[in-house]
């Protein structure tokens, strides 16, 4: 089998649904320092990380009126 393209490129950024949270996921993630975004569903480990999340770490999400965004380097840390 050829190089694949994991071999040619190195991923920056992954963007995904529920079905990529998952702990080896984002262990990976974080390991090789790739920048992630995960939708998760809302369960109740998902919404007490929420809801420990300062209210000034909070920023409008540009074009989604009404929205916003807490960005962070790791949650829980």
């Amino acid at each position: 089998m050829g190089p694949g393209l994991l071999d040619q490129y190195t991923i920056k950024r992954f963007r995904s649904d529920s079905a990529a949270y998952q702990a080896k996921i984002i262990n990976y993630s974080e390991e090789q320092e790739i920048e992630y975004s995960i939708t998760a569903d809302q369960d109740s480990a998902v919404k007490k990380a929420i809801e420990a999340i300062p209210v000034e770490d909070w920023k409008p999400l540009k074009g989604r009126e009404g929205a916003c965004i807490a960005e962070r380097e790791r949650f829980g840390s």
